[in-house]
C-alpha cells in the first residue's frame, strides 16, 4: 500500500514532510477566487484557473504537482491522506479534490485530516472518505454559485456557507469595506485580513474584494 499526504498548501507540506518520509504535495490552488469549468485540470480549466490566478498556464502545472503524482501509482493500491482545514478556502478547494479524484475514477482508500492552519494540529478524528456526489457538489457550488441544501458528504457547512457570504454583495467582508468607504486600499486589506480567518482569505483575495466593491 501506498501512502500519500495532499496538503492544503506550501506551508502545511512543509510541516508533515519534515515529519513523514511518505511523499507529499501540496494543492495551490485558490478555488474561491474566479471562475472554474466542469473538467477539472483539463486545458480548459488550466487557462480558466491561470488566467483567474494571474499567471501563465505553464506556471499553473509546474505549481500543481499533484496529477503527475497520482498518475506514478496504481490508485488501487494508494491510499491518500488530505490535509485541509475548516474554512471557506479551504473547504472549496477541497470539494475540488474530491471532484476531480471522483472524475478520474480514483478507487483508493482516502482519508481527510481537519487541521488548524496556524499549529497544522488536527481538529478531530481523521475522517475516511466515501467518494461519490463530489461532482455535483463542485459543479452547484463553484460553477453554478447556487447554495446546497442536504447532505455535504465530509464538507464542513460552515466553510461552505461562508464562501457564499464572500461572493456575496450583502455579506459580512463586503460590509466592512462599504463600512469604511475613505480607508487606504493597504490598510482596508489588513483590516479584511484580521477579520477573515474562518475565510481563509488571502491578501490578494482581499484586494480583488475590496476593488470589485469600490469600483
Amino acid at each position: 500500500m501506498t501512502i500519500l499526504h495532499i496538503t492544503n498548501g506550501q506551508y502545511c507540506n512543509a510541516y508533515l514532510q519534515a515529519r513523514t518520509q511518505q511523499p507529499c504535495v501540496p494543492f495551490c490552488e485558490a478555488m474561491m477566487e474566479g471562475p472554474a469549468s466542469a473538467d477539472i485540470w483539463s486545458e480548459g480549466f488550466i487557462r480558466i484557473r491561470a488566467a483567474a490566478l494571474g499567471v501563465s498556464t505553464d506556471v499553473y502545472r509546474s505549481n500543481m504537482g499533484l496529477p503527475a503524482l497520482l498518475d506514478a501509482h496504481p490508485t488501487a493500491d494508494t491510499c491518500l491522506h488530505l490535509w485541509f482545514g475548516a474554512d471557506a478556502f479551504c473547504q472549496v478547494n477541497l470539494l475540488t479534490l474530491l471532484a476531480w479524484l471522483e472524475q478520474r475514477g480514483f478507487d483508493g482508500r482516502v482519508t481527510l485530516h481537519t487541521i488548524d492552519d496556524r499549529t497544522f494540529c488536527e481538529l478531530c478524528d481523521p475522517v475516511p472518505v466515501t467518494l461519490g456526489g463530489y461532482t455535483a457538489l463542485y459543479r452547484r457550488i463553484l460553477l453554478d454559485r447556487a447554495p446546497v441544501e442536504g447532505d455535504l458528504g465530509v464538507l464542513h457547512p460552515r466553510g461552505i456557507a461562508l464562501y457564499f457570504d464572500y461572493l456575496s454583495a450583502d455579506g459580512a467582508l463586503a460590509r466592512i469595506v462599504r463600512d469604511h468607504p475613505h480607508e487606504e486600499r493597504t490598510a482596508l486589506v489588513r483590516r479584511l485580513l484580521d477579520c477573515s480567518a474562518d475565510y481563509g482569505m488571502t491578501d490578494r483575495m482581499a484586494a480583488a474584494l475590496i476593488d470589485r466593491l469600490r469600483n
